[in-house]
């Protein structure tokens, strides 16, 4: 059974990423339970949650920038890293 990404929250963890070019970067995102399937449409977004060295709460908007087709294992987003 899969989970549309904007329906239901699951905790995601880093598998990978690249140097697109300069500060543009690709990461690539697996779910933590590995029976877990990841569906998206072309378009659609991911809200990161993540906590920073002072231990605050941060929220980020990404736009998913795999394609569904790719594989429903993993997600990738590209953006500049600062």
């Amino acid at each position: 059974m899969g989970y549309h990404i904007q329906d239901i929250p699951m905790k995601l963890v880093s598998i990978r990423y690249a140097n697109q070019s300069g500060s543009i970067k690709t990461f690539r995102f697996a779910p933590c339970m590995q029976d877990r399937a990841v569906h998206y449409h072309p378009g659609d977004h991911i809200e990161l949650f993540a906590y920073d060295d002072q231990g605050s709460l941060r929220v980020g908007h990404f736009s998913i920038s795999s394609s569904p087709t790719d594989s429903d294992q993993w997600i990738e987003i590209t953006t500049r890293y600062e």
